[in-house]
C-alpha cells in the first residue's frame, strides 16, 4: 500500500508540474505575440524616421542649391 501511495503522489506531482508548464507556455506565447507587435510598431516608426531623414536631406540639398544661386546672382 505504501508503494501505491508513493506512486499516486508522484502522479499528482507530475500533473501539477504539467499544469505549471502549460501556464508558463501560455504566458510565453502571449509575451511572444506582444513582442511581435512591438517589433512591428518599431519597424513602422523606423521607416517613418528614415523617410523623415531623407526628406530633411532633400530639403537641405535644395536649400543649399537655392542659396548658392542667390549668392551667385549677387556676386555676378
Amino acid at each position: 500500500m505504501h508503494q501505491e501511495a508513493a506512486v499516486q503522489q508522484l502522479h499528482n506531482i507530475r500533473r501539477q508540474m504539467e499544469e505549471v508548464f502549460e501556464k508558463e507556455k501560455g504566458l510565453l506565447q502571449i509575451q511572444t505575440e506582444q513582442d511581435k507587435q512591438t517589433i512591428q510598431q518599431l519597424e513602422v516608426r523606423l521607416d517613418v524616421a528614415r523617410r523623415t531623414i531623407q526628406d530633411v536631406k532633400e530639403t537641405h540639398d535644395t536649400a543649399e542649391k537655392e542659396w548658392s544661386q542667390v549668392i551667385a546672382f549677387y556676386i555676378n
